[in-house]
């Protein structure tokens, strides 16, 4: 039996990897249909075929691994019992998903992405240029950086990269590839999670009475919303999945579906439950 040890070590302890077993257990069916998934993505990986030459499959492969893991933290912390470190996580993946898509379907965004490190040494530079702090100053007075500031500002205006789009402006992102109603939902939602807003750090950590006065602190690991962060996760995943079938052109979308069905019909079974 594992010796408690949980008010001393937390989620680093032993104690809390009990918990983790038997919380797997509890939801044992929304955790294997995870696993599915995840399995099933390891499988098409193997299919992918890119031209190393090719920055736009390049790209796209990477963030396709990218929202990949995401998936798999989230799951992760959800079976820790750390739902609101979940949550954090499916910002970064719905981030992950909008960049995927823009990557799968407008050639410039990838130019723009490839070019992305040029502009933000750029904007460094100009930042210390224009900034008191002692800590800029041998920035400011560095002849190499003026140097280089200027060839980058050659290399914008050549290669155009002024009318590229913004890959800072996740908003505008979304809107160019349709998936503005999850940037507009899940996005926004997990906000809160992100920036720690006083609603979080409630719902997370305060133990109150009935008359909504506070009587203690809660550090246990939690299970009450994990259909909530799972179902979420792997909602975003899913598309992620679709638009890497349709890029690669793995006809997939038949076994997308259907895993897609499953998480469905348990989501169902659930609230009638």
């Amino acid at each position: 039996m594992t010796k408690p040890d949980f008010p001393e070590k937390g989620f680093l302890g032993d104690e809390i990897r009990e918990w983790a077993r038997q919380n797997r257990q509890r939801y044992e069916e929304l955790f294997a249909i995870a696993d599915r998934i995840n399995e099933f993505a390891y499988r098409i990986v193997q299919e992918f075929r890119t031209d190393p030459r090719n920055n736009q499959d390049t790209v796209t492969a990477c963030l396709f691994f990218v929202a990949h893991r995401n998936y798999q933290a989230a799951v992760i912390l959800c079976r820790m019992g750390l739902l609101g470190e979940a949550y954090v996580m499916l910002r970064p993946l719905v981030e992950a998903c909008i960049l995927h898509r823009n990557s799968y379907r407008e050639p410039d965004f990838v130019k723009a992405y490839v070019c992305a490190d040029e502009t933000r040494k750029l904007k460094l530079i100009n930042v210390a240029h224009r900034s008191p702090s002692d800590s800029l100053k041998s920035l400011r007075e560095d002849d190499e950086a003026h140097g280089l500031a200027e060839k980058l500002r050659k290399d914008i205006e050549k290669f155009g990269l002024e009318d590229l789009p913004n890959i800072g402006n996740l908003e505008c992102l979304a809107q160019r590839v349709d998936l503005e109603g999850i940037y507009n939902t899940a996005y926004r939602q997990l906000c809160n999670y992100t920036h720690h807003g006083v609603r979080t750090l409630q719902d997370e950590f305060l133990v109150l009475d009935k008359k909504e006065q506070l009587v203690g602190y809660n550090l246990l690991p939690r299970d009450d919303t994990i259909h909530q962060a799972m179902y979420t996760a792997t909602d975003i995943f899913l598309i992620v999945l679709q638009d890497a079938s349709d890029y690669f052109g793995l006809e997939k979308k038949k076994d997308i579906q259907a895993l897609g069905q499953e998480l469905y019909d348990l989501a169902e079974r659930q609230k009638s439950g």
